[in-house]
């Protein structure tokens, strides 16, 4: 991290200050540049401090290049890094040509200023990409992106880039690293938003990465916390309902709600004298005659009461669904529920069972079935 930072810094007090400003932009998602959102911290102080005496270094090598144009256009002065494509004179041309025909490129074949270069695959980016604050067309850049460090002068995309910018491609070594500088910046800043982008496609479709990057966004915690926020917002409601319920009870037995309570106690002496359990789900939430179910029915000729079909024979409450344990494997069936063969002990034991689902949870905590 610390020989990015150095890298950075050379790069800011050669080129300026707009750079820092751009790479602030996007250091949301890189966490090497993050020291940059916080212009107090000890990382941020040293990293201005080494552009400092870089500047102060470099401050009797540094040129200003004047662009030569029209005698009706006054003669602009622009510091690196600013790129401005201006049209070349006629002398300007001439002398090109000239060299041309004279110097053979250091860097490989001389190109063909004639000659098109092949179009690459082309992925837009935005006119505030980081590497340069020029308002010109966006750069082509290949959508298979080479390593960093293996981008040459010789490339196509660099060689293009000179001609965009510089309308010729007899540069000077500074000039050429310049060009590659800029083009390795937007490759960064493309595969910054690449992976942005993917991580948002994915949380719209509530998947979840299950690894961290190094320019994971920890914004607010990681997905791991995101997700447990979420759970405790859809449980803060009944979490506080049981707490309430649950205040002053000493005993795993008080915890029990009344209702459920009832429930229980039916449904045991049912089972012991033999007698048929009420489907008090039915009961508690009979359809009315607001239901759209119960108007279908009742256009049929169907009445309350009464037996479904057309004689009205048929049954008169819902058929009571319950989970079957076959093909299922292991772990289908509930402990907790009671049998004809359970002494008192056993009973005991699944009341108590079930008034633990129901104990007080101040903190919110995850609550999953035991059984």
């Amino acid at each position: 991290m610390l020989e990015d930072v150095r890298q950075f810094a050379a790069k800011v007090a050669k080129e300026g200050d707009h750079l820092e400003d751009d790479m602030r932009s996007a250091a949301g998602t890189n966490s090497v540049f993050s020291f940059l959102l916080s212009p107090v911290s000890s990382t941020y102080l040293q990293f201005r401090r080494l552009v400092s005496d870089l500047r102060s270094s470099q401050k009797e090598q540094r040129e200003l290049v004047v662009v030569k144009k029209e005698p009706n256009v006054s003669g602009i002065k622009i510091e690196a890094p600013v790129f401005v494509k201006a049209e070349p004179s006629r002398e300007i041309k001439q002398e090109i040509q000239d060299q041309s025909s004279k110097k053979r490129s250091r860097w490989g074949p001389q190109v063909d200023e004639k000659v098109a270069l092949p179009p690459p695959a082309v992925v837009n980016i935005t006119s505030l990409a980081i590497g340069g604050t020029s308002s010109t067309k966006p750069t082509l850049i290949p959508a298979n992106q080479p390593l960093l460090s293996q981008i040459k002068y010789s490339d196509p995309e660099v060689i293009q880039y000179a001609k965009r910018v510089f309308g010729t491609t007899n540069l000077t070594d500074a000039q050429w690293k310049q060009c590659t500088d800029q083009l390795k910046m937007q490759y960064l800043y493309q595969e910054l938003q690449k992976k942005k982008m993917e991580r948002d496609r994915l949380e719209r479709a509530g998947k979840v990465k299950y690894e961290y990057d190094s320019d994971e966004d920890t914004e607010g915690g990681t997905w791991e916390h995101k997700r447990r926020r979420q759970e405790m917002e859809k449980t803060k409601k009944i979490a506080e309902e049981l707490t309430q319920k649950a205040g002053g009870a000493h005993h795993i037995g008080d915890y029990l709600p009344p209702e459920e309570l009832a429930k229980f106690t039916s449904k045991y002496q049912a089972l012991k004298t033999g007698k048929s359990m009420t489907v008090s789900d039915y009961e508690d939430f009979k359809i009315a005659e607001d239901n759209v179910g119960f108007k279908m029915l009742q256009k049929f000729g169907w009445t309350e009461g009464k037996g479904l079909g057309a004689s009205g024979s048929g049954i008169t409450a819902p058929i009571n669904m319950n989970a079957t344990s076959d093909s299922h494997g292991l772990g289908m069936e509930k402990p907790g529920e009671l049998s004809t063969n359970d002494d008192e002990f056993d009973v005991y034991r699944k009341r108590m069972m079930l008034a633990y689902r129901f104990r007080p949870n101040p903190l919110n905590n995850p609550r999953r079935p035991y059984y």
